[in-house]
């Protein structure tokens, strides 16, 4: 008798742990459809009420999958650790940016494609990576990143924005292919104690960067604008302005990089107003064909080139 119980008990207690366990499994995979989101704005209406209600329900860890054409997105996230991912083309309403991050991280953009905001992408105080990210034809900046803010761009574009490729007023991190080209202004602005960065120690192979065929300077930085890429290929050229500017207390540093400085409307290289600039160890470096003097350096200002080639330069 004690027999028949101790196996009808052992065979109770493996019958609850199975329940258990597929009570376990079927509320994991609940769990997991509920991080992953699905939207495709070619099949639905009120793209920006139904993006903004699903980011505004979301969860720290969902993935929000976005496929088609998004009209009148002006996306504002304050949850942190999404990953929002396309390959999907968001336009905005031309007043607002298309996407804004609130001060929250862990928030990660991939293959998207942001037009018609006031800015493509902006971070406010918070942080964020962008892969594969296009933010061109916006009526400010492609990026904008302030208070603060942090973003990680790899493979990022800004094109043909109204005014700045990308606006630093935090820090900014370029990895892989990055273009900033044909904007209004300049294409590039770390400003106000603004950071950009780039290294191939960190980003793991040698970015190459172009800032070319802008309205003012490629690469501008002032009041207090701080610039350092080591091992990078860039080219700053064919801008109507300088093709790298740096004013009001600035600091540029170019270690052991490829630099092409070539074919700007007035100066190459253009540092001012207590400023500091280093070419260093460059594995080849030229300020050439520029349309006034290819080195300008002035009001208490000095500068570092070596080795660097500056030749058939206007004056």
């Amino acid at each position: 008798m004690k027999a028949k119980l101790s196996i009808i008990l052992v065979s109770f207690i493996a019958l609850m742990f199975s329940q258990a366990a597929v009570a376990d499994e079927e509320e994991s995979e609940k769990t997991l459809q509920e991080q992953v989101k699905y939207i495709d704005c070619d099949e639905v209406r009120n793209d920006q009420r139904r993006l903004q209600r699903v980011l505004d329900k979301a969860k720290p860890g969902t993935t929000i999958n976005i496929a088609g054409t998004c009209q009148n997105v002006a996306l504002i996230i304050n949850t942190a650790n999404l990953t929002i991912q396309g390959p999907a083309e968001l336009q905005g309403t031309g007043v607002a940016p298309v996407i804004q991050v609130q001060d929250v991280g862990g928030i990660n953009l991939v293959g998207l494609n942001l037009s018609g905001g006031s800015h493509g992408l902006e971070i406010v105080a918070g942080r964020a990576s962008a892969t594969d990210i296009a933010a061109s034809n916006n009526n400010e900046s492609g990026f904008s990143i302030i208070n603060s803010g942090n973003l990680a761009c790899f493979n990022c574009e800004a094109l043909s924005n109204g005014a700045r490729g990308a606006i630093v007023i935090g820090s900014m991190t370029l990895c892989g292919t990055g273009a900033f080209a044909d904007n209004g202004e300049e294409g590039v602005l770390a400003f106000l104690g603004g950071r950009v960065f780039s290294s191939t120690a960190v980003c793991g192979a040698p970015p190459v960067l172009d800032f070319v065929d802008n309205t003012l300077a490629g690469l501008s930085l002032f009041q207090h604008g701080k610039v350092f890429f080591d091992g990078v290929t860039m080219e700053a050229g064919s801008n109507d302005g300088p093709g790298i500017a740096v004013g009001s207390n600035s600091n540029l540093q170019l270690v052991g990089s490829s630099v092409l400085i070539d074919d700007n409307g007035t100066a190459g290289l253009s540092v001012s107003d207590s400023s500091t600039a280093s070419i260093v160890g460059s594995t080849a470096a030229s300020v050439q064909r520029n349309g006034s003097i290819g080195v300008f350096v002035t009001n208490n200002s000095n500068a570092l080139l070596q080795p660097v080639t500056v030749r058939d330069n206007t004056t």
